[in-house]
């Protein structure tokens, strides 16, 4: 007889609907506190973005460090 295997990966046993509903609701939480990351990141990296942009007035400081800026 095997010894009982908690990662081994069998067929899942059948769920109720209690069950099975259950593990929507769960699941739906879990994808909107994902989507709700995932708003808050693209809300950042735009805060960010527009705050780097409004700090440098000249186009022809926009290059990066070290680089040489397009002539006129």
């Amino acid at each position: 007889m095997a010894e009982y295997d908690p990662q081994a990966v069998g067929r899942p046993e059948r769920l109720t609907r209690e069950q099975s509903d259950a593990l929507a609701r769960r699941r739906r939480a879990r994808n909107r506190a994902m989507f709700l990351v995932l708003l808050g990141l693209v809300g950042l990296f735009y805060v960010l973005t527009m705050s780097r942009l409004s700090e440098v007035g000249d186009p022809q400081q926009w290059s990066r460090p070290g680089a040489i800026a397009p002539s006129r």
